[in-house]
Formats: structure tokens, C-alpha cells, sequence
């Protein structure tokens, strides 16, 4: 959509099955601080509402997590299939 244009200008254009294709590379943040609704002592975390839109995805895609719980349980309190975000994606917890 923005090949042959002025968005092309300084992008990557790369060539697949004869289609040409601008290269966008995804955005990285810092740090990111997120609030889970519920979470365990390892930083595994549960969202309500409207924070289950971007919390995730923002835990994905920062360098440094920080996590605010609003309820902090011991691990192993959760259920497995309850989770929205494994404690790997964060880093520190504030309770």
C-alpha cells in the first residue's frame, strides 16, 4: 500500500513469490508498566476488563516489565488456563 509513494522512502522493500512488500519492523518499548487484576508471586497475571486489550501485548513487546497486582496470590493459586500473561514476559512485581 505505501510502495511507490512517499512512505517507501528509507524503508526495506523486499520481493516474495514476485509480490513486493515494504518491511515495517515492529515497535519496541523500554519499559513497560502494567496493573494485573490477580497475579502469583512468580508474575504470572490475570486482567478484567479493557486491560487484557494491551497489557499482554505490551508485556511482549518491552524490554523491561513492571508489574502492579492488585491482588497478589501465592504461585500455584492460579489456574494454568486463567492466565493472560506468563510470569516470563515480567520482571519486577510492585504489590
Amino acid at each position: 500500500t505505501g510502495l511507490d509513494t512517499l512512505i517507501e522512502k528509507g524503508k526495506r522493500v523486499i520481493e516474495i513469490d514476485g509480490a513486493r512488500y515494504l518491511l515495517e519492523l515492529p515497535l519496541r518499548a523500554d519499559v513497560a508498566i502494567i496493573r494485573g487484576s490477580k497475579g502469583d508471586e512468580d508474575g504470572n497475571l490475570i486482567y478484567r476488563g479493557t486491560s487484557q486489550n494491551f497489557c499482554p501485548l505490551m508485556a511482549m513487546a518491552a524490554d523491561v516489565v513492571i508489574a502492579e497486582i492488585g491482588e497478589l496470590v501465592k504461585v500455584g493459586d492460579l489456574s494454568p488456563e486463567s492466565v493472560h500473561t506468563p510470569s516470563i514476559f515480567v520482571d519486577y512485581i510492585v504489590a
